[in-house]
């Protein structure tokens, strides 16, 4: 299976398509892998933050959303779509779980933005 998922890590994209269409048990392996690390990642979170490295977060809510990320950009059509590569796609879902997108100012904790304001 290692053999598997490394040797798609290459691949282009447009052979993700045929992967998962013709070959669909070894796509469903993929699939189960990726399962696999999330839970392995919440592991860690909730270890992480028993030690105070995270923030403590919902970790039903964290994790499905980040799988059901995973599978919205890490398939086939929206790697082609997006001329994105596996790895840039995969990478920028990692920096958002662990660093998000809001913008910090030194000294500051969070930061509202002028967008999510109710009074605006």
């Amino acid at each position: 299976m290692r053999a598997v998922v490394e040797g798609v890590r290459f691949m282009e994209p447009r052979n993700f398509g045929d992967l998962q269409r013709y070959y669909p048990h070894l796509w469903e392996k993929i699939d189960r892998f990726r399962v696999e690390r999330i839970e392995r990642l919440r592991e860690v979170y909730l270890e992480g933050c028993r030690l105070g490295y995270f923030r403590e977060v919902d970790p039903d809510v964290l994790f499905t959303a980040y799988l059901a990320a995973l599978r919205a950009v890490i398939n086939p059509d929206f790697l082609q779509a997006h001329a994105v590569s596996l790895e840039q796609a995969f990478d920028t879902l990692v920096e958002i779980l662990f660093y998000g997108i809001v913008r910090r100012t030194q000294g500051h904790g969070r930061i509202s933005p002028p967008l999510l304001d109710p009074g605006r």
